[in-house]
């Protein structure tokens, strides 16, 4: 009862104070949308539709609040997001296992919906750090819980270490792990925001939040997370100008967890270190006979995939791409795609793989300039720089895990395009008022 009580007034502040600011209202549904605080109750919101209640609040919001709103210059952004949805639905119909797939394709298409959004209402810095914060004290919560839960000696491969928060959407031990550490970069770059500057304590939540992200990985013990440890090192040390104090930075936090790490995590760690150890695990030769059956699968099936859920098509097959001499994956039952490549491929067929990596592409390939016309600094410059860094790290746990139509990818891409939107009209104000144009306007 109190923790629905707490929902429902969290839920009332973004009605309240979402109503004249469309930014608000779609903060509020993101964190519906992740957080699930219906999945949460045992009280009142218990199953309640929260997330098309609340959808249906923010379009309201947003057809009356349309003046605020600011339409992309940008072509790319409307054919990626407009022709994808339609794609998934596409292929969702032709689907071999139409009733599991139209489950998948409702989630997918609400969340790339609703990242359709994203440029179209964040108009200024105020309303991107907003959703920003919202979004690292979404998922940073769940990061929270489950850092708690492995200092108190409650991890290990395969533990839920979050329980019901945020549903079963992020509960798996790699994915949880791909996420939180993905967070990271925006925590430190939060320490920079406007709300942390008028409150210097908010800079402690931030530094708990990435510690979090760390003790998570050690406590789902996932080598996704490793992984994803590893590129936030390089990314630390390659964006530094001073490659020693980077390196110091980057390493700070996994120094830290040395005291918390346990012999088992130690143990799925050095399995990564050669290709024998590699092909003594069950798990790993696993993926790579679905990598490898997926490119035979995508051969028969190459423009449009089998549809979400086709990996079930692979029941029996995997024996034959087992490749090692060492282990035979010899299994009757399906094995999901462990890729998110290798998903979109299996499901969405060549051509939805193509607009895939176009998201992340047009994400990692965004340019604006490290100087702004009316200040020193640009501020835009330094969130877009962790906005790639986000998503690098995210991406890399996608290599091992099917996280391809998780919210995260979409939403960098969202807040991409919003960043070189108010680039773009900074600089029309700029020049307008000073009768001269920026070469950086003219690569528009």
């Amino acid at each position: 009862m109190i923790s629905d009580l707490f929902a429902l007034a969290i839920i009332s502040l973004f009605i309240i104070f979402g109503f004249k600011r469309p930014y608000v209202a779609l903060s509020g549904l993101i964190w519906i949308d992740n957080f699930r605080p219906q999945e949460l109750s045992v009280s009142f919101l218990n199953g309640k539709p929260l997330s098309a209640l609340f959808t249906a609040y923010f379009l309201l919001v947003l057809l009356i609040n349309l003046r605020q709103v600011k339409f992309p210059s940008s072509i790319r952004f409307y054919v990626l997001n407009i022709f994808f949805l339609i794609w998934i639905t596409l292929t969702t119909v032709y689907s071999h296992y139409p009733e599991l797939a139209w489950l998948k394709h409702d989630s997918a298409f609400k969340i790339i919906l609703s990242a359709f959004f994203i440029p179209l209402v964040l108009v200024d810095r105020r309303s991107t750090e907003m959703f920003l914060w919202v979004n690292v004290i979404t998922f940073g919560t769940l990061s929270f819980f489950a850092g708690v839960k492995t200092l108190l000696g409650g991890g290990g491969y395969g533990v839920n270490l979050i329980g019901t928060f945020g549903g079963s959407f992020w509960s798996e031990g790699s994915t949880l792990a791909a996420m939180t550490m993905a967070l990271v970069p925006l925590c430190l770059i939060l320490v920079h925001s406007q709300l942390a500057n008028w409150n210097k304590k908010l800079n402690w939540v931030l530094w708990g939040y990435a510690f979090c992200g760390f003790l998570t990985v050690v406590g789902t013990q996932a080598r996704t997370g490793i992984v994803c440890i590893i590129v936030f090192v390089l990314l630390q040390i390659l964006k530094s100008e001073k490659k020693l104090r980077g390196l110091a930075i980057a390493l700070i936090f996994p120094l830290i967890l040395i005291p918390f790490v346990p012999d088992s995590f130690l143990h799925r760690a050095n399995t990564i270190e050669s290709s024998e150890n590699a092909a003594q695990d069950t798990s790993a030769m696993g993926r790579v006979a679905v990598w490898l059956w997926t490119l035979d699968y995508s051969l028969e099936h190459p423009i449009m995939g089998g549809g979400f859920f086709a990996y079930r098509d692979n029941a029996g097959e995997l024996a034959q791409y087992s490749g090692s001499e060492f282990v035979t994956i010899d299994t009757p039952y399906p094995k999901a795609w462990h890729n998110m490549i290798i998903e979109v491929l299996g499901t969405q067929g060549y051509v939805g793989l193509l607009v895939f990596l176009c998201f992340i592409a047009s994400t990692l390939f965004a340019r604006l300039p490290e100087k702004d016309p009316q200040l020193n600094t640009n501020w835009r410059y330094r969130y877009n720089s962790a906005i790639k860094a986000s998503l690098l790290i995210f991406c890399a746990g996608g290599m091992f895990v099917n996280i391809a139509f998780y919210p995260w990818i979409y939403y960098m891409f969202g807040i991409s395009i919003a960043l070189k939107n108010q680039q773009k009209l900074a600089d029309q104000a700029f020049n307008n008022a000073n009768k001269t144009k920026t070469p950086y306007e003219n690569s528009y």
